[in-house]
């Protein structure tokens, strides 16, 4: 039974699972070029905290491995419980070092937004500390909960809503008829894109559908979507697609997340090395 993986973020899931494959991305693919652009555009000395689970440690040990191979210094490590909504003393012992920035993992469970409120109110902004997140953190619909905490922070992500393109404008328009006004988020692409892979191998066998027949046009798949460029990596089954450096910026009166930089067709690093 070919299954469609639209949420998924652990690599190596699918090496066992040969009728799987992924429309989503895995934590290194888009940790690694986050960490090389924190060295590019400045940064010396980081603090890593993350979550303790699998998607977080791999992606705190992810960026700590790219940024100091890149010559770059991590000043120290924290790893917090998933339930965590207090972060004040882990704030004051990052402060303490005084990092040029700051690395954090934490989900959009209601944690990240925690944690850039605090981290606002504790003047990390002021003090010049620069952070830097994984993208599901500040999604388009949970930036109006965090409100001014989230300006100015640089995020990585495989998509954003204001990625300039007709494809993606005309599915934002779309999706928010569809929604009751709530803006997609890279979960809708990831189970738009599913929907158009399954569509097109469907299509392709004109007829009685056959598992393996499915999974080598699978292997075959390459398309524009709302996000940009995606294929699917014959050997993996993995998705390899542009990995967008965000800045999220105040524009008329509504956060959005400004794509700064382009890192093109990424595959997993983790399974490229």
């Amino acid at each position: 039974m070919p299954v469609f993986i639209v949420n998924a973020t652990t690599s190596g899931i699918m090496a066992k699972n040969p009728y799987m494959s992924r429309y989503s991305m895995t934590a290194t693919q888009v940790t690694v070029p986050l960490a090389q652009y924190a060295y590019k555009s400045g940064m010396r000395n980081m603090y890593v905290i993350f979550m303790d689970y699998g998607p977080g440690i791999d992606s705190g040990q992810t960026f700590e491995n790219t940024f100091t191979a890149a010559g770059g210094k991590v000043l120290g490590e924290i790893r917090v419980p998933v339930a965590a909504e207090d972060f004040s003393a882990y704030l004051q012992r990052m402060k303490d070092a005084h990092p040029d920035g700051v690395y954090i993992f934490l989900n959009a469970s209601g944690s990240g937004t925690a944690f850039l409120k605090q981290a606002k109110a504790a003047g990390f902004d002021k003090a010049g500390i620069k952070i830097f997140c994984s993208g599901d953190l500040l999604t388009e619909q949970v930036l109006p909960a965090i409100g001014d905490a989230a300006i100015g922070v640089i995020s990585t992500m495989n998509y954003s809503g204001a990625h300039d393109s007709k494809m993606n404008r005309d599915f934002v328009k779309a999706f928010e008829a569809q929604s009751g006004g709530l803006p997609p988020t890279f979960g809708g692409v990831g189970v738009y894109d599913a929907f158009t892979a399954m569509y097109k191998v469907l299509a392709a066998q004109k007829g009685p559908i056959d598992p393996d027949k499915t999974m080598e046009l699978v292997k075959q798949l390459k398309f524009e979507s709302p996000r940009g460029p995606i294929a699917i990596d014959p050997d993996t089954r993995d998705i390899v697609q542009n990995v967008y450096i965000r800045r999220t910026e105040l524009k008329g009166g509504q956060l959005v997340n400004t794509e700064i930089d382009t890192y093109p067709m990424v595959k997993d690093p983790s399974e490229h090395p």
